[in-house]
């Protein structure tokens, strides 16, 4: 299945080790909020806590682009699963077009402008 090995390809660059320091991070701000008599800020890092504990797809595509934006030699290890997985799931072929040109490659290259004509 696609997902799967998508999955085990982006832990293998480090999906966890970010979900667990992402978790410290909520945890951390959790502890600075304290008891404050606004919840809705602690409710949503409390939210983002949960999610980080049980990811679903997206979440884990969207850390695994992350970090091949961030160091750039870990997109041949995902790239290719991300294909895959986006032949099935249209929705990531944003993230896949990341993965294959981090650090704003799209920039370094841009397009030449369209010539148009007018009719008249």
């Amino acid at each position: 299945m696609p997902e799967t090995r998508f999955v085990d390809l982006a832990m293998s660059i480090g999906v966890a080790d970010r979900i667990a320091a992402l978790i410290s991070d909520c945890d951390a701000a959790l502890a600075r909020l304290g008891d404050s008599l606004d919840h809705r800020p602690a409710w949503r890092v409390e939210e983002q806590r949960r999610l980080l504990l049980q990811p679903d797809l997206r979440t884990l595509v969207a850390l695994a682009t992350r970090l091949v934006e961030e160091d750039p030699r870990l997109g041949p290890v995902v790239a290719p699963a991300l294909a895959d997985l986006t032949r099935q799931h249209p929705a990531f072929a944003p993230y896949h077009a990341r993965v294959l040109a981090p650090e704003g490659a799209f920039l370094a290259h841009p397009a030449k402008p369209a010539s148009v004509s007018v009719a008249r």
